[in-house]
C-alpha cells in the first residue's frame, strides 16, 4: 500500500503480506504499508483486542521491506496503534518482515498507547525504529509502547 499525499484515511482490519490465515508470508515486493508526500491524518490500526489482532487490527506481517514505513518528514498525525506487525494473528509465531517493524519520520505522530488494546505487538523483525531516541530534525514521538519481554516468537 502506497499512499501519496493522503489525508483523513484509515486502514483497519487488514492481513497484510500473508495468506488469508495469517500465517504464510506472501509478501509484496515492498512495505506492507508506506505513506509518503507530506500525508496527514491518517490512522493504521486502533483498539484491538489485547492478545489477539481482531477488529481495528492490522496484521502487517511477511513483507519483502518494512512492515510500516512514513518516509517523508512532512508527514504528520500519523497513529499507528493496536497492530500486529511480523507476526500471525494469534501474536505466538513469527512471520517477519524483512526489514524494521515500524520506520516513521515526521512530527506529530503516534505509536502505540497506554491502554494494552492499542500496543502494537512487533516481533520477527528488526527492532521498530520508532523506539530510536528522537533527532529534532527527524521525528517527534509518543512511543507510547509498553516492552513487556524480549525474545525472538519462533
Amino acid at each position: 500500500m502506497d499512499s501519496a499525499a493522503a489525508t483523513n484515511l484509515i486502514i483497519q482490519g487488514n492481513f497484510i503480506g500473508t495468506d488469508i490465515n495469517g500465517t504464510t508470508a506472501i509478501g509484496n515486493g515492498d512495505s506492507g504499508i508506506e505513506i509518503d508526500a507530506s500525508a496527514s491524518d491518517i490512522l493504521i490500526g486502533g483498539l484491538s483486542d489485547p492478545g489477539v489482532c481482531s477488529k481495528a487490527c492490522n496484521l502487517i506481517s511477511g513483507n519483502d521491506d518494512h512492515g510500516i514505513l512514513v518516509d517523508d518528514s512532512g508527514s504528520e498525525g500519523i497513529v499507528i496503534q493496536g497492530n500486529f506487525i511480523g507476526t500471525d494473528p494469534s501474536g505466538t509465531l513469527a512471520v517477519p518482515n524483512l526489514q524494521d517493524g515500524i520506520d516513521i519520520d515526521g512530527f506529530g505522530n503516534t505509536v502505540g498507547g497506554a491502554t494494552p488494546g492499542l500496543v502494537n505487538l512487533i516481533s520477527g523483525t528488526e527492532l521498530p525504529r520508532a523506539g530510536r531516541p528522537p533527532d529534532p530534525d527527524r521525528c517527534w514521538l509518543d512511543i507510547g509502547q509498553r516492552i513487556a519481554a524480549v525474545r525472538a516468537i519462533d
